[in-house]
């Protein structure tokens, strides 16, 4: 069995509880705090404005990248110390795109999917080590499009094969350069 059909069962089959739900609850009011001023430009920001003329489009892969983007602008959202990242940024914009896309809103649901990426997050993060951060690589960038891809496949209900899928296609995708820090491609 690969790697990545071993990562859907607990993907799929976890069953959080209230205390992980509560936390889910905290991180969505966070990201929505750190996003609000950027989203209505009430902080400087250089790179918004231009995002939204070059992802003019309404579909859920813009509007996932602009949340990312907005909440992660700031630099003053949440914080994983297993991930040595930054887990909503990555999860809530993708899940918060899916949703409006599919009209499939379920509050019990989309807590779920965030407990499962921030978990998935977390694990990765550990099993990457220091290392990954110290060659260069922003986690939130690189390991979070794993974590976001997870989240995904359990707010959609991907069945085990469409969540190995996922976790492939994002771990080929994935990618974030500590280079970046300090300008405005970095919240990207």
């Amino acid at each position: 069995m690969s790697l990545t059909a071993q990562l859907s069962q607990p993907i799929r089959l976890s069953q959080p509880d209230d205390n992980a739900r509560q936390r889910a609850r905290e991180g969505v009011q966070d990201f929505l705090a750190v996003s609000w001023p950027i989203l209505n430009q009430q902080a400087p920001d250089s790179g918004l404005p231009l995002l939204k003329t070059i992802y003019a489009d309404s579909g859920p892969a813009s509007r996932a990248l602009l949340l990312g983007y907005a909440a992660h602008a700031l630099d003053y959202d949440d914080f994983h110390a297993d991930f040595r990242g930054h887990p909503s940024v990555v999860i809530l914009p993708a899940l918060l795109a899916w949703a409006a896309e599919n009209d499939a809103f379920d509050a019990a649901r989309f807590l779920d999917a965030c407990i499962i990426g921030v978990e998935m997050a977390g694990r990765l993060g550990l099993a990457m080590t220091q290392s990954h951060y110290t060659l260069g690589y922003h986690n939130t960038a690189s390991l979070g499009t794993l974590a976001a891809a997870a989240a995904l496949a359990r707010y959609s209900g991907a069945d085990a094969r469409q969540t190995a899928v996922l976790l492939g296609i994002a771990a080929t995708e994935a990618s974030g350069l500590r280079a970046q820090f300090g300008s405005a491609v970095k919240p990207l």
